[in-house]
């Protein structure tokens, strides 16, 4: 029997709400009052919700705004970077027919030497 029992829950109203009921919208017409009383009634889930609200917004906020964020950053970085590549075409060998042509990167060894400066004995 006491799973068919059923506890009433009183809830308790806003203070403010009701006088506001009471003096403002004393006037006013039934729903525009029994609205206000529901408000006050479910105030918990109106704040929680609002709060969920603004939590979402914010986080899609941030969503919207970190391509631009990277982007910005991007252009600032490469802005001032001068890049002094260095590459070579090498021939292919003759007499070899399944040799090609091909671009190296890297700087011959005469180019890397001509600033090197020995230090000490070794």
């Amino acid at each position: 029997m006491e799973i068919l029992k059923v506890q009433e829950v009183n809830k308790k109203a806003s203070y403010l709400l009701n006088k506001m009921k009471l003096t403002i919208f004393n006037k006013s017409k039934f729903t525009l009052k029994f609205s206000i009383t529901l408000a006050a009634t479910n105030r918990k889930n109106i704040y929680l919700m609002t709060i969920i609200i603004f939590i979402t917004s914010f986080l899609v906020s941030i969503g919207f705004s970190i391509p631009a964020m990277v982007r910005t950053a991007e252009e600032a970085y490469y802005k001032n970077i001068e890049y002094a590549n260095s590459y070579d075409y090498v021939e292919n060998v003759s007499n070899a027919p399944l040799s090609k042509g091909s671009i190296s990167y890297s700087k011959s060894p005469d180019e890397i030497d001509k600033d090197y400066t020995k230090h000490g004995d070794i």
